[in-house]
């Protein structure tokens, strides 16, 4: 065999070896679209078994047991089973500011969390450092965040609520229901 003979045996060699990656890699491409619909899919279905646990446990059970005029329940599995208040609410950007400035009248400022984010540039690592002034006196870039938390907001709601004490429903997202507490018997 000739030089030339092996040389085009070679390139053959590096084509059929090529084509054989080629595959694999089409292979592999279609297999993670695959998973990336499936995740897709389960995605939607969890999001569709949350909305039914919701009607279930925030409406149907207890709008029955209600009628039943029962507060808690043995189910025959061993589970308690208890109907109880829950209060949630939330502070939209829109309502941010009167929301604020409602807690501040009330003197419940505390429950505000502030969170000054400030950016620096290359090479700013000093300015960093020894930032404790001003930040708008001294230029800097900087972002101004004001928030209560979830659960302090949950609490608020809760504590006025139940005392009968003035709370702007509208203000602060307020949503109240029943929903059903289950707690399962421990397994041995």
């Amino acid at each position: 065999m000739s030089d030339i003979d092996d040389l085009f045996a070679d390139l053959e060699d590096q084509q059929q070896h090529q084509g054989d990656s080629l595959k694999q890699l089409a292979e592999l491409i279609k297999l993670q679209m695959q998973h990336e619909d499936k995740i897709d899919e389960a995605e939607k279905e969890l999001d569709a078994l949350k909305a039914s646990l919701r009607e279930i446990s925030e409406k149907r059970i207890p709008e029955l047991m209600l009628s039943l005029n029962i507060k808690t329940i043995v189910h025959e599995s061993g589970a308690n089973v208890a109907c109880e208040k829950f209060y949630a609410g939330s502070i939209s950007e829109e309502r941010a500011p009167a929301a604020f400035e409602w807690l501040r009248e009330k003197g419940l400022e505390d429950l505000i969390k502030r969170t000054l984010t400030v950016n620096f540039g290359m090479g700013q690592e000093q300015e960093a450092e020894s930032l404790s002034g001003s930040l708008e006196q001294q230029g800097l870039d900087f972002k101004d965040k004001a928030n209560v938390h979830p659960q302090t907001l949950k609490a608020l709601i809760k504590e006025r609520l139940e005392s009968g004490q003035e709370l702007p429903m509208d203000l602060f997202g307020v949503v109240t229901g029943m929903k059903t507490k289950i707690k399962r018997p421990k397994l041995l």
